[in-house]
């Protein structure tokens, strides 16, 4: 069995440009979240978030209902 020996200093070269990328993701991020800004920011997002959840779950619920209402005058 025959071994290879790698050279780390070109899989760090190769890497590079992710971890360019990854860093440049990060920044954007400590901006957005920094501060009151971005607090105030994912706030509103998760506000938003729940809104959507709790419509959804109303629609159901009517729909429920609606089938409940229909049962009931079947019996009738």
């Amino acid at each position: 069995m025959k071994t290879y020996i790698m050279d780390l200093n070109t899989t760090i070269t190769a890497l590079r440009p992710l971890t360019e990328s990854i860093q440049s993701f990060v920044g954007v991020v400590q901006v957005l979240v920094g501060g009151l800004f971005g607090l105030y920011l994912i706030l509103a997002v998760l506000r938003w978030y729940e809104a959507y959840n709790l419509r959804k779950i109303m629609k159901e619920m009517r729909i429920e209902i609606s089938n409940l209402s229909k049962a009931i005058k079947k019996l009738k």
